[in-house]
């Protein structure tokens, strides 16, 4: 369930910071694009037949094997992915429309931001060399 842990805090946070209102009205399209992005996404990858990711010895009791669930699984992910974009423009926008206070707390978030994406790739990046090698095994 990374996709909760992952969307729904990065697009509200980047969408209603610093003061827990949506920049204007019209921002309302993506925060319920957001949502159901997120329902979407969940809702295909719970019902998605075949083995479970973490016990590939269980096969998921409530999959369903039909396209539709693929796709909705797919189509939810991709709107997600656009309102997290969306919500970042959103925090851009506020930015250039915020007072000197409001700014420089935009500018902390960006900073954090900045921060935790790059320990992110890092860690990416180390991934190779942290798996451990299997042994050719000798006879």
């Amino acid at each position: 369930m990374w996709v909760l842990l992952t969307y729904v805090p990065t697009i509200f946070v980047l969408l209603f910071f610093p003061d827990g209102r949506l920049p204007s009205p019209r921002w309302r399209p993506v925060a319920w694009g957001a949502a159901l992005g997120i329902v979407g996404s969940v809702v295909g990858h719970a019902l998605e037949a075949g083995p479970l990711e973490d016990f590939p010895q269980i096969a998921n009791p409530y999959g369903v094997d039909s396209p539709i669930v693929g796709m909705a699984g797919v189509a939810g992910s991709i709107v997600a992915a656009g309102s997290l974009v969306s919500s970042a423009i959103s925090l851009i926008v506020r930015m250039r429309h915020a007072g000197s206070e409001q700014r420089q707390q935009i500018k902390w978030l960006a900073y954090g931001g900045t921060v935790v994406v790059g320990g992110v790739c890092a860690g990416g990046l180390t991934i190779p060399w942290s798996v451990p090698r299997r042994s050719m095994g000798r006879m």
